[in-house]
């Protein structure tokens, strides 16, 4: 979908706006496609994009677009809060620029009082023609189908809908599609999606349970996760993702695999003493057992 949309263009500017820590694959898109990607650094609370900075890159740019994982986000699992959404909107509406926003992790809460209206549906309220909002069936139901939505205002949509990909009927998996309406007008994805909840949960449990246990003694810090996928962990002061990584390596018999903050960034070395991990792949105790080994790593590298 984002190279869809990318292939669109917005406008002639080839400039957007990513978060400070962002999706790797999308920078990577928007890097192909010619983009002159810029990044927002985050609010002093990290719970978004802070608003003098982006009002200024708004300012002094005129982005083509802004993208943001604003719930759950990966690789930081944050959820932007509603206050700080609708500055956003604005700061974009009034600007001239579109958001594209990627809420393919918005079903996955683990409890229903803390969810925050989309940007799809603030810009459905205000009749904006702003938002692009991404979502995907691979992130609720299986990983291979690469199946997914864009929800926008007609006028936003027009372009998409007329475009040779689309009007030839050769790139959107028809079959597959057909196949997934049956399941979702049965009423066995909603189903599925409130099991996949629980499941979620217990396990994101277990990856919070296994950080206090080997990962905060050592001098890390982290966020428990409200839903989504991810834990964004910082690593001790003076140790590197690839330090970590490093150790890992010299485990005898042993793979553990985690995603080094610094590819969620397009500028060298930022993020470094960050890493993301994830919670949905494993059951418990390969959860379990895969902190206490990458706990070891880390533990080799601080001396406790």
């Amino acid at each position: 979908m984002l190279v869809l949309l990318n292939h669109l263009r917005f406008g002639e500017v080839p400039k957007c706006l990513v978060d400070e820590a962002s999706y790797f694959l999308a920078l990577k898109v928007f890097e192909e496609s010619g983009y002159h990607v810029i990044p927002v650094k985050s609010s002093e609370e990290g719970t978004g994009p802070n608003m003098l900075e982006l009002r200024h890159l708004v300012a002094v740019y005129r982005p083509a677009f802004y993208y943001t994982v604003p719930t759950y986000a990966n690789p930081t699992g944050v959820t932007v809060p509603r206050t700080l959404r609708e500055q956003v909107y604005e700061c974009c509406r009034s600007g001239g620029v579109k958001i594209i926003a990627d809420e393919v992790y918005d079903l996955l809460y683990f409890e229903s009082d803390n969810r925050v209206p989309s940007y799809a549906a603030i810009d459905a309220a205000n009749a904006r023609d702003t938002v692009f909002s991404l979502g995907s069936l691979t992130k609720i139901l299986a990983p291979g189908l690469r199946v997914g939505w864009i929800r926008a205002s007609e006028a936003l949509l027009k372009p998409i809908i007329d475009s040779a990909l689309a009007y030839s009927g050769g790139g959107m998996n028809h079959y597959v599609q057909g196949q997934l309406r049956a399941v979702i007008s049965s009423g066995d994805l909603s189903t599925y999606v409130d099991r996949l909840r629980l499941k979620y949960k217990t396990q994101a449990t277990a990856m919070v349970q296994a950080l206090d246990e080997h990962f905060v003694p050592l001098g890390c810090e982290f966020q428990p996760p409200s839903g989504g996928y991810f834990v964004w962990v910082r690593l001790p002061a003076g140790v590197s993702c690839d330090d970590l990584q490093q150790a890992c390596k010299k485990m005898d018999g042993t793979t553990v695999l985690f995603m080094p903050g610094t590819k969620f960034s397009l500028s060298s070395g930022v993020h470094s003493d960050r890493i993301r991990l994830s919670f949905v792949r494993y059951e418990e105790a390969a959860i379990q057992q895969g902190m206490s080994l990458l706990g070891s790593a880390l533990s080799s590298l601080v001396g406790k």
